[in-house]
């Protein structure tokens, strides 16, 4: 018997060396041999193993145990292994365990034949293990596995499915997404050969459709991050089809569950981004199903929900929606807040912006002190949110908290928030009619700007600033070239017509070619203007700017039109319980422009200081470009109503102001005021040749910034003998 075993084995190592180095149907030859040694071991185990008589039951175990072993070799093809081969292997493994034990205890046993079974007992252990416990996605074991079978037969297109499992894998390590779908399509077809495209049994390689929708997300989510968002949305939403193929079926339906709940959700902050409202309110509908079903209030995957529908709201103008969902996700938060803070900080920070966007300037400051007592420190992003609230409570106040927020941003090496704290110092410099120091802040800010991952769009931000600097400054042509530059990067965007930076340029170089009396559609801007506030479910005192740029754009011509956007202005900022604003102030200014036109001079004066009562409220005395425009206004207003005395002394606030902004820099403003003290010269018939030398010097500045053919340009002309 032991020469048959011997024989045995010597064929089924020399069947096993065939199967994998010429053909598999050696691998039969081998089955029948191992199953006859099974038998023999089973049966003729006592014989076999010759033991001591001490020992007659240890050689009766030992036949069994092996033998059943062996026997498992004969299921190697079935797969997934069963749990009783398992089970079987692991005997045996223990049992050679117990033969080592019993082997090192007793010294004086160590006799040949033992030890004969000691190795048999070993070595079958090892490759039924092998067999039994090796993964299928092992490289090594599947390598073994397809030697053993045909390519033909179902099983294996199981081990194609799972070479293809590996190499999805390695493409997704490798951040090769598009490789990586290919490959766990490819998986799912295996899959599908594998088993007979038998539907029931589909559950078995479920994870192939896992894979594929992961590979779709993890594409989805690079894109999402480049700002490429019809295109990541397209790679969520093929993820939520397969996920919810109806034969993909889960191993896991929790998991499953959990996979569709945040992919949908990243659909929702697509929409949210592409501004496609009508889908993300469509989406919010699978969520709000989801809460209803749980009923956990508590459940902090529902605050991030909510504090998604809190931004959308806030940026489709619905702001009490906005808090409300704020407030909720709040609630939630607060029910374990210490292991919450960084989610309650973020969250503090959203509501902030809300009540900055509404001009709720002691509410802003409640959710910014909440956020600061989270921190019992100052953080950059405390700093620039306190020189945003300071813009509007005291401007000027806020210059050196910006340039505080700008150096500790530096220290943090955060290029994106190094460059907003500098726009934000660019802009209150602006504000301040700061004009010098602006012009050495921008050009930090543009180098700042260029060293951004998404430098072209930061530099039309620049270029806008610019525009608004040359604007100010009465350099029309100038500004007209940067927020053209602008324009025309921010039109190639996708959703534009909703874009408030868009919208927003727009408009100003409408305003520039009012000045430099370029014809404008008229009709087509206010047209498309009013569309896009209509798109605001309420106005808020942030986007009444627009209102008063499009109401100025129709002064003098569409009063009643103009009248009625200044007077929205003003209706809204009373709405808000707002009592000052510099807003307030352009709005009465461009409402007195009106009645100035219609010369309504009692109407128009009182409005003209009312304007500048208010922009003296926020600026110190004749140091806005803003304060110089009502001074002028209301100037020309005692000039035409004959009050020549009181027209040269606003005349003289009107310098003042220009020095205070421009310092010795010639504008057109002098231009202006040179043109109105000649006029008021001409009226009262004194000195001749200063009023000429008055016309000649603002002709002069006023081709420095001004056509030959305009009329402002031809008036003086005509004006000169």
């Amino acid at each position: 018997m032991k020469n048959l075993e011997k024989v045995f084995i010597f064929i089924i190592l020399g069947a096993f060396l065939c199967t994998l180095l010429i053909s598999h149907w050696f691998i039969y030859l081998c089955f029948i041999i191992i199953g006859a040694l099974s038998i023999i071991y089973i049966f003729g185990g006592y014989q076999l193993f010759e033991l001591s008589k001490q020992q007659k039951a240890l050689k009766i175990i030992a036949g069994i145990i092996l033998g059943l072993s062996l026997s498992t070799l004969l299921f190697t093809l079935t797969l997934p292994t069963r749990l009783i081969h398992k089970a079987i292997v692991l005997i045996t493994i223990l049992f050679s365990a117990y033969l080592i034990f019993y082997w090192l205890k007793n010294k004086t046993l160590r006799q040949k034949e033992f030890n004969k079974l000691l190795i048999r007992s070993i070595c079958i252990s090892c490759i039924t293990a092998f067999f039994a416990f090796t993964p299928i996605t092992n490289n090594s074991y599947r390598f073994v596995l397809k030697k053993l079978v045909s390519p033909e037969t179902l099983l294996f297109s199981n081990f194609k499915m799972f070479d293809e499992i590996e190499n999805y894998k390695t493409f997704i390590e490798d951040k090769e997404y598009d490789k990586a779908i290919i490959a766990a399509e490819k998986a799912i077809k295996h899959g599908k050969d594998w088993r007979d495209y038998d539907i029931e049994y589909y559950e078995d390689f479920s994870g192939a459709y896992e894979f594929l929708a992961e590979a779709y997300i993890k594409k989805g989510h690079k894109l999402y991050d480049e700002a490429k968002y019809n295109l990541a949305l397209e790679n969520y939403i093929n993820a939520d089809s397969v996920l919810n193929l109806e034969e993909h079926k889960p191993k896991y339906p929790e998991a499953t569950k959990s996979d569709i709940f945040w992919n949908k959700f990243s659909i929702l902050k697509t929409y949210n981004n592409l501004k496609d409202y009508v889908n993300y309110d469509k989406s919010i509908d699978f969520f709000i199903d989801e809460y209803s079903e749980t009923e956990d209030s508590s459940n902090i995957d529902y605050h991030y929900i909510m504090s998604n529908v809190g931004l959308n709201y806030k940026a489709r103008g619905y702001y009490e929606d906005a808090l409300l969902a704020y407030q909720t996700s709040e609630n939630i938060l607060l029910r374990d807040s210490i292991n919450n803070l960084d989610e309650l900080k973020e969250l503090y920070n959203d509501k902030f912006g809300v009540y900055y966007l509404t001009d709720s300037l002691s509410k802003a400051e409640i959710a910014l002190n909440n956020y600061r007592l989270i921190l019992n420190e100052k953080d950059c992003k405390y700093l620039y949110n306190y020189t945003r609230l300071l813009q509007k409570k005291d401007v000027s106040a806020a210059l050196p908290i910006a340039k505080e927020s700008v150096q500790c941003f530096n220290q943090e090496d955060n290029i994106n928030n190094i460059l907003f704290s500098n726009i934000v110092v660019s802009k209150i410099l602006l504000e301040l009619s700061k004009f010098e120091e602006f012009e050495e802040q921008i050009e930090i800010t543009r180098s700042v700007a260029l060293k951004t991952s998404n430098s072209e769009s930061n530099i039309e931000a620049v270029n806008i600033l610019l525009g608004y600097f040359h604007f100010l400054n009465g350099d029309y042509f100038k500004s007209k070239e940067k927020y053209g530059q602008a324009f025309t990067f921010l039109k190639s965007k996708p959703g534009s017509e909703s874009d408030v930076m868009t919208q927003d340029v727009k408009l100003k170089i409408a305003l520039l070619n009012k000045e430099l009396s370029i014809d404008n559609n008229s009709e087509a801007i206010n047209r498309d203007l009013i569309s896009f506030l209509e798109s605001y479910a309420y106005p808020s005192p942030s986007l009444t700017s627009f209102h008063n740029d499009l109401g100025n754009l129709n002064t003098n011509i569409n009063i009643k039109f103009s009248d009625s956007l200044f007077k929205t202005t003003l209706d809204v900022h009373q709405n808000y319980n707002i009592i000052h604003s510099p807003k307030i102030g352009i709005a009465k200014n461009g409402l007195a422009i009106n009645q100035l036109y219609l010369d309504n001079y009692k109407s128009s004066d009182s409005l003209f200081l009312e304007a500048i009562e208010e922009l003296d409220y926020h600026y110190p005395e004749n140091t806005n470009v803003n304060q110089l425009i009502s001074q002028l206004n209301i100037a020309q207003s005692k000039f035409e109503q004959e009050e020549y005395n009181l027209s040269l002394d606003y005349l003289e606030q009107a310098k003042k102001t220009v020095k205070n902004c421009f310092k010795e820099k010639k504008t057109l403003y002098n231009s202006y005021i040179l043109n109105t003290e000649g006029e008021i010269l001409l009226k009262l018939k004194n000195n001749k040749i200063n009023t000429q030398e008055k016309f000649i010097e603002a002709l002069t500045i006023a081709k420095n910034f001004l056509d030959d053919d305009h009329p402002y340009i031809q008036n003086l002309t005509s004006k000169i003998e």
